[in-house]
Parts: structure tokens; C-alpha cells; sequence
């Protein structure tokens, strides 16, 4: 199975529309005499993370593992499904695993914020169902 939860449009759209304001009034602060380059940084940063969050996405399912990957300079977590203890959080809004990790249990927060609520609900319920088999 190979499943990928893209960005919701939403958080796409906000990086893309803030970055695009910051971009603007950095250009304008620059075009009225001053020499600061901060907001248009910012502004480009922006737009560049809304255009990876379009090519990206920040949940893959495979078939015995997964993958997160949040932002660009994110390193990428895969997590076995066999080392998945529990799933815990509201499950809506917010949700987490609780992961077996060299013997320590390590809660590993899912990006619910990036995902639409329909894409949340469905990885809930495949990993839901991916605990009831291990």
C-alpha cells in the first residue's frame, strides 16, 4: 500500500498569500529609502515553503512503514508500523503516537494542522487498523 496525505489547500494557501504580503512590503520598505531586506526574506521563504508543500507531502503510507516529513530542512521520520504502541490525541484535531524506540517510549506528534479534515480522518482509521493487526 502506498498512500501520500498532501498539504491541505488551506496551509498552502496561507504560506503562498502571507509570503507574498511580506514580499510585497519588503519591496515597498526598500522602494521608500530604507535598506532592510528582512521582510522580503521572509516573504520568499514563504513562498518557496508554499511551493514545496505543493510538490510534498507530510504523510506517506507504506506497507510496513511510514513517513513524516514536515518542512524541507525537516529530517524525515519512518516509523514501523510494529514499533506504533498506541494512538492517542483527540484524533480530529490533533493526534499522537506513541512509538517504541530503543526500548524508550517516544510520543511522536502527526501534522494534523497541515492535512485536511477529511485526509485526517483517513489516516486515523488506516493506522487504527494497522495497530489492530500488530
Amino acid at each position: 500500500m502506498n498512500k501520500s496525505f498532501p498539504f491541505s489547500q488551506k496551509a498552502i494557501n496561507q504560506s503562498l498569500i502571507f509570503g507574498g504580503v511580506l514580499l510585497a512590503c519588503g519591496i515597498a520598505i526598500v522602494f521608500l529609502g530604507r535598506l532592510n531586506v528582512t521582510a522580503m526574506t521572509f516573504g520568499l521563504l514563504l513562498i518557496l515553503m508554499g511551493l514545496w508543500q505543493k510538490k510534498n507531502s507530510p504523510v506517506i503510507l507504506l506497507d510496513d512503514h511510514l513517513i513524516l516529513k514536515q518542512a524541507p530542512i525537516a529530517p524525515k521520520r519512518m516509523i514501523l508500523y510494529s514499533d506504533i504502541q498506541s494512538l492517542g490525541g483527540d484524533l480530529t484535531r490533533r493526534a499522537f503516537l506513541m512509538v517504541n524506540d530503543a526500548g524508550k517510549e517516544k510520543k511522536i506528534v502527526l501534522p494534523f494542522q497541515a492535512l485536511s479534515v477529511e485526509d485526517r480522518l483517513e489516516l486515523v482509521n488506516v493506522l487504527q487498523s494497522k495497530l489492530k493487526k500488530n
